[in-house]
């Protein structure tokens, strides 16, 4: 999981992996409210109005190990 500035708010990044049937990654800000998602069958970027590509990761917060 990774911790982004984006749209002047921190939000977190969470990757299901191959647990999700299109692959995509839940973007929930600091109040723990989902925003949007980025992936998925058609490479979604469009999170909350904007092109999530300008987010700046600030933080790896968790990684799993192979």
């Amino acid at each position: 999981m990774y911790e982004y500035q984006f749209q002047g708010e921190r939000v977190y990044v969470f990757d299901v992996g191959f647990c999700d049937a299109d692959q995509s990654a839940k973007v929930i800000n600091q109040d723990c409210q989902e925003i949007g998602f980025i992936g998925g069958i058609n490479g979604n970027q469009d999170v909350n109005g904007s092109n999530f590509a300008h987010a700046q990761r600030t933080a790896v917060v968790w990684s799993k190990s192979n």
